[in-house]
């Protein structure tokens, strides 16, 4: 009876470290998630970026009508 209950306390232990090790990799995949809302972050600067020279170019093309000819 105790070598079954022995037995049963390991294995609990080692699902305990079992979950330890997936609560690990929750965690490390929350730390990717955040580099990657990061990343998103850093693209959507890069989109302003890129849409500040457009809107500049629209600005030019309004105040110079001549410029909107087709």
């Amino acid at each position: 009876m105790e070598v079954i209950e022995s037995e049963l306390v390991v294995r609990q232990l080692h699902l305990k470290a079992v979950e330890s090790e997936l609560l690990g990799a929750e965690l490390h995949l929350g730390e990717v998630e955040s580099e990657l809302l990061v990343s998103e972050l850093h693209l959507r600067v890069a989109e302003v970026k890129l849409l500040g020279p457009g809107l500049h170019l629209t600005k030019l093309n309004c105040s110079n009508p001549q410029t909107l000819s087709i």
